[in-house]
């Protein structure tokens, strides 16, 4: 059995659409479905953090940008 804990919207006509995560088994499954009274707060994003300085101390390259985000071609295996 999975769990998965989301936050979903309901369409007018009554569509509901969850994606399952990457190990939750495919194929024709038989669910529980809970609907809480309240409305769900949308979780607040946060940016990605920069860890250019953390590279540095590594004595790794550093770029401009966002550098745990871009990999670059030197870096690739």
């Amino acid at each position: 059995m999975v769990t998965i804990e989301t936050i979903v919207e309901i369409a007018e006509d009554g569509m509901l659409v969850v994606k399952a995560p990457g190990h939750a088994p495919r194929g024709r499954r038989r669910i529980r479905i809970e609907i809480d009274d309240g409305a769900a707060a949308v979780p607040e994003k946060r940016p990605v953090p920069d860890f250019a300085g953390f590279r540095a101390r590594l004595g790794a390259p550093v770029y401009p940008g966002n550098t745990i985000l871009e990999m670059r071609e030197e870096e690739r295996s």
